[in-house]
């Protein structure tokens, strides 16, 4: 069975990796979910690495970002399986960003995140 931990390890931070994954990244769209990823250019220890978005342009108000972000996180450690069977070993780098322009539910959030996770994982195979 396929841990459903979300470790700090597989947490994008690098300002310069985020910056890089959004100038010259892929781009796919799931509804108001749209993921930018990208191959890494060499294998780092924990591989996979994931960032997520809400912008302040869209959703007003810090708490609904907040939200909207706890339940991007949420969704991708419940669905992050669609990947593969380990995951946490792909060499990809991704950006999550919710682009709704209201708070919407877990359910809606998570049936836009099984849909681009598995959109990603045809396009890596």
């Amino acid at each position: 069975m396929i841990s459903e931990k979300f470790p700090a390890r597989e947490r994008l931070k690098s300002i310069k990796t985020i910056s890089h994954i959004f100038r010259k990244g892929n781009l796919l769209k799931s509804g108001s979910l749209h993921i930018k990823w990208e191959y890494s250019k060499h294998r780092e220890p924990g591989g996979l690495k994931v960032m997520f978005s809400v912008p302040k342009r869209k959703i007003k108000k810090a708490t609904d970002r907040n939200l909207m972000k706890r339940r991007l996180r949420e969704a991708y450690r419940k669905h992050r399986h669609v990947l593969g069977e380990n995951p946490r070993n792909l060499p990809i780098k991704m950006a999550f960003v919710f682009n709704g322009s209201q708070p919407v539910s877990y359910l809606e959030i998570a049936v836009e995140m099984k849909k681009g996770l598995e959109m990603l994982e045809k396009k890596i195979k």
